[in-house]
């Protein structure tokens, strides 16, 4: 018990020692929080655009596009919206309302049903190894942008070496090939 008491104590002392400044506090509270306003950003909500939550019937159904709320800030509509318990259950042992990646097909097409081939963190149910789940700077909510999210897990060297990308100079992966999937093993579009 005195372990734990001190063990605490000491992450405390260094996360606000690493607090000092807005940078630092964001980065210490960003570990432990998602949806902590950036320092120096204006936090002012815009107006909700149209493709919001849409109701239909008793039910709300998410747009499968994100709400822009700040200039280069995209959320997730059941996260924009307050509504955790679409994604969220205490009484779960992992915190979801569903295990991954049902809780995302959900509301979200199943690309296993729509493509032969499908990209490889698609087939393992990985949607968050590309996508952010409730706030992003970037479209689709993704980590990153453009090719840059691809060369994550993707050598540029070995990419390169291909034939039909000799020429590729700087062009985004997904002029050719689908993110999620298609009818060959390359995901061509």
């Amino acid at each position: 018990m005195k372990l734990r008491r001190i063990q605490f104590l000491l992450l405390l002392v260094i996360g606000l020692m690493v607090s000092c400044s807005p940078h630092g506090g964001y980065k210490v509270l960003t570990f432990f929080f998602d949806g902590v306003p950036q320092p120096g950003k204006s936090h002012t909500a815009l107006p909700i655009a149209d493709n919001a939550a849409k109701p239909l019937g008793n039910a709300v159904l998410a747009s499968a596009k994100p709400v822009k709320v700040l200039p280069d800030e995209f959320m997730h509509p059941p996260f924009f919206d307050k509504e955790c318990t679409k994604c969220h259950d205490k009484s779960s042992a992992t915190g979801l309302a569903a295990p991954m990646p049902a809780l995302c097909y959900s509301c979200h097409k199943n690309f296993k049903d729509k493509f032969n081939y499908v990209h490889g963190p698609v087939a393992g149910g990985f949607c968050m190894e590309c996508h952010l789940p409730h706030r992003s700077d970037n479209k689709y909510m993704l980590k990153r942008q453009g090719t840059a999210l691809c060369l994550r897990c993707h050598n540029k060297e070995q990419i390169l070496k291909v034939s039909s990308h000799k020429d590729i100079g700087e062009s985004e992966c997904t002029k050719c090939h689908d993110p999620h999937g298609g009818s060959n093993r390359f995901v061509l579009k």
